[in-house]
């Protein structure tokens, strides 16, 4: 269980839309603002760029043709989804990318804390299914001293209960929370992005994914012993966040899409 924290916020407006910036009271960071404005501007920017290089319409069953007529390059969506491009797989893809681009794109709420242990970033999984509010629009049985009892309403889609990748009933997502580090730290925007996953489209952590030291430009690879399967990585928060951060530039770093398997194991 998370112990009680205290919150100040500051907004930060970030090209008309507004980022509601909480940090612990007196442990606040200069500079935060700055940062995450910065940092959701490369988010927003990374996944408008890759949504273009995923858009599915009009693509053939051909994997080869799929891959050069939407622009993702096929060896990095390999990669990161455990498998070819199909039309299939880069319709989920490309729906799953326009849900995280709209939560971001849209106001939110971002917690920034001092980084203390390996985790740079976090969504808590759900708020109570239960919890004291003040005020109440109709008389409650469960009212005292002008507090009730709120009582959480499983989310819905199309009358089913929405469920997380593990099969568990969403009731609400928590805010996305990143550490100050990993705000000033190239890898800023991924994290942001992974996170957006989490809160905006019910991804999961099945595998994490690392770029080799040494190792090629845009190489990644699974860190849990033996990968995932393709299914699992159509729900991994680290596969979507590594295809924002990578197809663009793995995109116009190349001219012609013959010479991209060298690129890649």
């Amino acid at each position: 269980m998370r112990r009680f924290q205290a919150y100040k916020t500051k907004r930060v407006l970030v090209d008309g839309t507004t980022v509601e910036l909480r940090q612990p009271v007196f442990q606040g960071r200069d500079g935060a603002a700055d940062l995450v404005a910065d940092v959701t501007r490369d988010a927003r920017r990374l996944l408008h760029e890759t949504l273009k290089l995923c858009n599915p319409s009009g693509l053939t069953k051909d994997p080869e043709v799929a891959a050069r007529a939407a622009g993702v390059p096929a060896t990095l969506f390999r990669a990161v989804f455990n498998q070819p491009v199909s039309h299939q797989a880069l319709t989920t893809v490309w729906s799953k990318l326009v849900l995280i681009t709209a939560g971001l794109d849209a106001s939110f709420g971002l917690k920034v804390y001092t980084q203390t242990t390996g985790t740079a970033g976090f969504v808590n999984k759900y708020f109570p299914l239960s919890r004291m509010v003040r005020g109440s629009p109709r008389v409650s049985p469960f009212s005292i001293g002008g507090w009730r009892i709120a009582f959480g309403r499983c989310s819905q889609a199309d009358g089913a209960i929405l469920r997380d990748g593990y099969g568990d009933a969403i009731i609400r997502k928590g805010e996305i929370h990143i550490s100050f580090e990993r705000l000033n730290d190239p890898l800023g925007p991924k994290t942001l992005i992974h996170e957006a996953a989490h809160r905006f489209a019910n991804m999961v952590d099945h595998s994490y994914m690392d770029q080799p030291q040494g190792g090629r430009a845009y190489e990644v690879v699974f860190r849990r012993q033996g990968g995932i399967s393709a299914q699992e990585a159509l729900m991994n928060a680290d596969s979507y966040a590594w295809l924002a951060f990578l197809a663009p530039g793995a995109s116009e770093s190349l001219s012609v899409y013959d010479g991209i398997s060298g690129l890649f194991h």
